[in-house]
């Protein structure tokens, strides 16, 4: 339901993001920052502490998005319990909790699908940066799917 779940293209996708960062940072010391307000670049003893700072919103970001993305794997490996699978056999999307949905989300809200159907491989609370979507365990019956397109697997999630 995962998708790789020996953790083989994680390892390669942090690497290929901490490549990334790496190569940020480089760039950015070396051409410097320009102050929004003045539009001026900042002197060079002021780059090192405004890289720390686009590093450290960067780890936030990370945080964020790895925390969100390990909350919904463990939601789902919970609602795959046999306990569990046996009083409620499906899942219901809840509405999104941000004052701003996205349109991408929004057809699935309120809809109920099976533990177990092909839907739950490329759709999951979190697919999309910064989702605020979830999902909850039913007994509600399937609605009626036929209508809803699947979405693509965004590239990094």
């Amino acid at each position: 339901m995962y998708g790789d779940t020996g953790g083989e293209q994680y390892k390669a996708n942090v690497s290929r993001f901490a490549a990334y960062k790496a190569a940020m940072a480089t760039k950015l010391a070396r051409t410097g920052f320009e102050d929004k307000t003045t539009g001026k670049l900042i002197p060079q003893d002021k780059i090192a502490k405004a890289t720390l700072g686009q590093f450290n919103d960067w780890l936030a970001t990370e945080v964020n998005t790895a925390t969100a993305r390990a909350r919904t794997a463990k939601q789902f490996d919970m609602f795959n319990d046999p306990q569990r699978r046996r009083l409620f056999g499906n899942i219901k999307w809840i509405d999104s909790r941000s004052a701003d949905p996205r349109p991408e989300h929004e057809k699935f809200y309120g809809h109920v699908w099976a533990k177990d159907d092909p839907f739950w491989a490329s759709n999951q609370p979190g697919n999309l940066w910064n989702c605020k979507c979830d999902i909850e365990e039913t007994d509600e019956p399937v609605t009626d799917n036929a209508n809803i397109p699947q979405s693509l697997i965004p590239k990094g999630l």
